[in-house]
């Protein structure tokens, strides 16, 4: 099914995955800024979602690789992310993320729209 998200942590099988269908270059230079990558999603178009634990940030990236855009990490912000670890990209276009103690719901440029559990 081609324009069905798919999700997996960041194991063996999602780089078999992201491998294929990327840019290697691009791809690797992408992961080599990231600090503890740990969950991923594949939309249909290709674009990339990655849950940095250790940045406290979403990544996206394109279809070759390359860092689009991040969120989730501004300081100060009721909404930053904690160590999130799980993401998804819904079937309506928008972003899933877990963290430490939430589950919190994206628009595709990172403005959330409602967030479950407390901080």
């Amino acid at each position: 099914e081609k324009n069905t998200p798919k999700s997996w942590n960041m194991d063996s099988e999602a780089m078999k995955v992201c491998h294929k269908k990327v840019n290697h270059y691009k791809f690797h230079k992408a992961i080599e800024g990231m600090k503890y990558p740990w969950g991923i999603t594949v939309h249909g178009n290709g674009t990339m979602a990655v849950a940095e634990w250790g940045n406290n940030c979403i990544t996206i990236l394109d279809e070759d690789g390359a860092p689009m855009m991040y969120f989730g990490a501004n300081k100060g912000d009721s909404e930053m992310l904690q160590n999130p670890c799980g993401v998804i990209f819904t079937t309506d276009d928008h972003l899933l993320v877990t963290d430490d103690s939430r589950l919190l719901k994206y628009t595709l440029d990172g403005s959330i729209i409602t967030s479950v559990g407390s901080k």
